[in-house]
């Protein structure tokens, strides 16, 4: 199998997350044969390659190179943004990551890529541990908000015992 880079996403689009080592394993569809290539070439440039298989098979792959996998989730909460006097919002955290979350929010914002928020939300987990964290909104889609921790998280917090256990 070979691949060069690639636009847009295609119907036969197939995802396969990128180690640490920069390898990715990629999977014919067509045939099933199973490949580890560098890919990290591609990170920051491109993040969907098309691959052409010795079968005869040519499919797309995107390229995760995130750091942490994310988790589904669905736990409600609030967001103010910092130096507001106050003014929370009301979201919903959709998924998770040591690195970061992706959440929703209702109503109308004033928030931009790049604010700083403080956001509050309490774990589905037994006992339940409330978070409290500091974010960077990386980007925004519409009410969709994917925000990264500023500080990093330490392996005693609740937050870390819940993703990672």
């Amino acid at each position: 199998m070979t691949g060069q880079q690639s636009g847009g996403k295609s119907v036969e689009d197939f995802t396969t997350i990128v180690g640490i080592d920069g390898q990715a394993t990629i999977e014919c569809p067509g045939c099933g044969q199973i490949k580890a290539s560098p890919v990290d070439a591609f990170k920051g440039r491109q993040n969907a390659i098309t691959v052409f298989c010795s079968c005869g098979r040519e499919f797309s792959v995107i390229l995760d190179f995130r750091k942490a996998s994310r988790m589904e989730v669905d736990m409600s909460g609030f967001f103010s943004k910092m130096g507001s006097k106050g003014d929370w919002g009301y979201m919903k955290v959709v998924d998770l990551s040591l690195g970061g979350l992706g959440m929703k929010v209702v109503g109308k914002h004033d928030v931009k890529q790049g604010d700083d928020l403080q956001i509050e939300f309490t774990l589905d987990s037994f006992p339940p541990s409330v978070v409290r964290k500091r974010v960077v909104v990386v980007r925004i889609q519409q009410s969709h908000f994917n925000c990264k921790f500023v500080d990093a998280i330490d392996v005693h917090e609740p937050l870390a015992r819940y993703l990672l256990f």
